[in-house]
């Protein structure tokens, strides 16, 4: 879509309560890069306007992501996005909160401070790591919770994350484990995308009224499902994974980037046509 095409519709106004999309949630990885180095910049300028000119009460929804990335990475996605609503890092275990001041702008999922959890997940990382390291798998760096491996080839994440699976039941152990196109996320028991999608609309359903009804999520890999499964108007780019192109609401005819934006632009139609249409 045109950005002054997208400048007009954002003068059409709708009641707050009538707004059909209101937010849209998506991945990172697969959906706002080309490549393993390379993000769509011409994408991200467009969302940036897009956040720019949404407000409650025209048809142009909020946009923000949620990761499996570590809290820096989201943030600088976040700010270049120009994103007014919070951002779910390393897979629903954190928010970063874009609009608050410095120092308050992390928070930890609630479950992360119940007794018991910390000594649990303590037991699911040494396990996890010698599992890891018999595979040959390599350790992403940076994230403070999440354990995000990478398999050694030829073995693909998702044998990576057979092996993991079967290694934590064979002790005992329990986790949240998910894979995406190129790594295993081993999480805390309970916490995924799906929980952190959760508790972003309970942080802003006072502010916002949002919703999962009036939520749109993006995603392209196994991992995104917990998250897509909530939401109201699920969608995939055109590289997303036959698993995810088969429970969408939605599947873009355009990959990456190109494919988030054309997306947005499908919300931004939802909300232009009038109740029963």
């Amino acid at each position: 879509m045109d950005p002054q095409v997208l400048r007009e519709m954002a003068s059409s106004r709708i009641g707050a309560e009538s707004k059909r999309i209101g937010l849209v949630v998506t991945d990172v990885e697969g959906c706002l890069n080309l490549d393993e180095r390379t993000y769509d910049h011409e994408a991200l300028s467009w969302i940036r306007l897009a956040n720019e000119l949404a407000r409650a009460d025209n048809v142009v929804p909020f946009v923000t992501v949620c990761s499996g990335r570590q809290h820096a990475f989201v943030e600088a996605i976040t700010r270049l996005m120009a994103g007014k609503l919070p951002a779910i890092f390393e897979n629903g275990c954190g928010l970063f909160f874009p609009t608050r001041g410095l120092y308050d702008e992390y928070k930890w999922h609630p479950s992360l401070s119940l007794p018991g959890v910390a000594s649990e997940y303590a037991v699911v990382r040494r396990v996890v790591e010698d599992i890891c390291a018999r595979a040959g798998a390599r350790r992403v760096i940076g994230k403070e919770v999440l354990l995000s491996f990478h398999p050694a080839p030829p073995m693909t994440a998702e044998e990576l994350q057979g092996i993991v699976v079967e290694g934590l039941a064979r002790r005992g152990v329990r986790a949240s484990v998910t894979n995406s196109a190129s790594a295993v996320d081993i999480g805390p028991s309970g916490i995924d995308k799906g929980a952190g999608l959760k508790w972003l609309i309970e942080e802003t359903s006072e502010e916002f009224g949002l919703d999962f009804r009036n939520v749109a999520g993006v995603g392209d890999s196994k991992g995104d499902l917990a998250f897509l499964r909530l939401v109201g108007f699920p969608a995939a780019p055109a590289n997303a994974t036959p698993e995810v192109k088969a429970m969408v609401a939605y599947r873009s005819p355009m990959a990456d980037g190109l494919g988030v934006v054309d997306i947005i632009r499908a919300c931004v139609e939802l909300n232009l046509r009038k109740e029963g249409e």
